[in-house]
């Protein structure tokens, strides 16, 4: 499962992203996956409306991932202060492998990055192998 740009903010209300998170949970996923822009300039200036918002994940931990999205680099610190508290780990350049049901899983969490993004995949790529049978 995957959540994508919620942009907590005039047209995401933490309610509706917790709502979403609940949804989630209640699917019983494998994995899920929170590929980014978290905030916008609106709700950066509450530390915990992101928190608030994900804290249904908590029941998920160990299969929540997330990367960043461009807008996260304008706040790292609160995203990635909510994400931790609530049990998701945040993979900034780097891989994890996890066993699910239907067999492992590699995940390779990339950061946002304006330039020389080929460049860095190429890297990130280089520097976390495929997992063999993953």
């Amino acid at each position: 499962m995957q959540i994508s740009d919620p942009h907590i903010g005039p047209f995401m209300s933490v309610a509706r992203l917790r709502r979403i998170a609940e949804r989630a949970v209640s699917a019983r996923p494998d994995l899920v996956f929170l590929t980014g822009d978290f905030l916008t300039m609106e709700s950066q200036s509450d530390p915990d409306l992101l928190l608030e918002a994900f804290a249904p994940l908590k029941a998920l931990e160990g299969k929540v991932f997330a990367c960043h999205g461009n807008h996260d680099l304008e706040a790292p610190a609160i995203v990635s202060r909510a994400l931790a508290k609530n049990g998701v780990e945040l993979l900034i350049d780097d891989a994890r492998d996890v066993m699910t049901e239907a067999g492992p899983v590699q995940i390779l969490g990339m950061e946002f990055s304006y330039r020389d993004r080929q460049a860095r995949l190429e890297r990130v790529c280089r520097e976390h192998p495929r997992t063999p049978g993953a």
